[in-house]
């Protein structure tokens, strides 16, 4: 991402990538035979949704080698929303082959990972920026996470994907 602010004013933005997954890999596979693994281990903690709005509330997600397994479960409150992440690569992997999706976001400072009940697909989106809070009535400049941009300067941010 490249972003210019050619204006006379501060400017405000949130980006953000919405790239999915099919998962499972192979048709022989079930998307519990998944997870996805972070590059160090981490104390997870979600940032909990309700219609696509932030409550304010977070609840812990376990880790087993630095690992989170994948069931429908998971997604039942939504996405997985985590901040403050030491990792800045995920993986998505299966114990039964070597085939897979790498996902460095280094730099962004949001991690969600989301998908659709029943569906066959998985999301991994690194962000700039969240969602609004429930009851947050203020202007866009004050969410949390939005960016900032002085007149004639420029942010750069990219992240990349691996298959493998």
């Amino acid at each position: 991402y490249h972003v210019v602010n050619i204006g006379e004013e501060m400017m405000y933005f949130s980006l953000g990538a919405h790239p999915g997954f099919i998962c499972p890999l192979r048709h022989t596979d079930l998307f519990s035979d998944y997870y996805i693994q972070f590059e160090f281990g981490e104390a997870l903690e979600r940032h909990l949704l309700t219609d696509g709005l932030f409550t304010g509330k977070t609840e812990p997600v376990s880790l087993h080698q630095n690992r989170l397994k994948l069931n429908e479960l998971l997604f039942e409150k939504d996405a997985l929303v985590f901040k403050n992440l030491s990792s800045q690569k995920v993986y998505l992997k299966s114990d039964k082959h070597a085939h897979g999706v790498a996902v460095d976001f280094a730099g962004f400072p949001y991690l969600g990972i989301w998908k659709k009940s029943q569906a066959s697909f998985i999301c991994i989106e690194p962000w700039y920026g969240l969602a609004d809070a429930i009851g947050f009535e203020g202007e866009f400049n004050q969410k949390e996470g939005v960016c900032s941009l002085d007149p004639g300067n420029d942010f750069l941010a990219h992240f990349t994907m691996y298959f493998f």
